[in-house]
């Protein structure tokens, strides 16, 4: 009778092991497709930049249209407020985060910038009123009221838009284009309304 019991209690200690060891192996399995999964997927990093409100987010070689408003409102008032003691700072921070296409023109254009306002000794400020991501483009238009001030205390003041475009790589935003112009963001509606009325001045004449 003992035997019989034996026998019994390990036929299902043996049932118990292979239930235990597929169990075991389904989890292992499910581990490694999530492994794969994981390391196949970008990490996302969700942020909250100080110059917006809401959350932003950015992978590797993507980033939110939060993320960008909040990198051109930086980059807007970077080099919208320089003076000659911040000209050279400004140059040096902002030279990394330039792409390859752009940055060799940028930086010759902020060296002669440096140097006619160490020279006439004047201060650029900037502040900014509207941020606008304008998806089908990819553009990110910061407008806002630019001032000019010379050493006698002079000032111009003036509408000016900063028009930038962003990629990222490796987890770091990327400046692909940086236009700086007097007046409204030149989004792709304002430039339809414009070549619609260039045509049909021509037309008329």
């Amino acid at each position: 009778m003992k035997i019989k019991r034996f026998k019994k209690s390990l036929t299902q200690t043996n049932a118990e092991k292979n239930f235990l060891g597929a169990v075991l192996g389904v989890m292992a399995l499910t581990i490694a497709i999530l492994s794969i999964q994981l390391m196949s997927e970008d990490t996302k990093v969700v942020i909250k930049p100080y110059t917006l409100t809401e959350e932003a987010w950015i992978t590797q070689d993507m980033a939110s249209q939060e993320y960008q408003e909040a990198m051109a409102l930086f980059f807007a008032e970077l080099l919208g407020n320089v003076t000659p003691a911040t000209v050279d700072f400004i140059k040096h921070r902002i030279d990394p985060m330039l792409s390859a296409s752009i940055r060799q023109d940028v930086i010759n254009t902020l060296s002669d910038q440096a140097q006619t306002i160490k020279t006439e000794q004047v201060a650029i400020s900037f502040s900014p009123r509207s941020v606008l991501y304008e998806r089908p483009s990819g553009k990110v238009f910061v407008s806002g009221r630019s001032k000019t001030e010379g050493p006698s205390g002079g000032t111009n003041e003036e509408q000016r838009t900063v028009e930038f475009k962003f990629t990222t790589k490796d987890y770091l935003p990327l400046l692909t284009r940086i236009d700086n112009y007097e007046g409204k963001p030149m989004t792709l509606e304002l430039l339809e309304q414009r070549s619609k009325l260039q045509r049909a001045k021509e037309e008329r004449g």
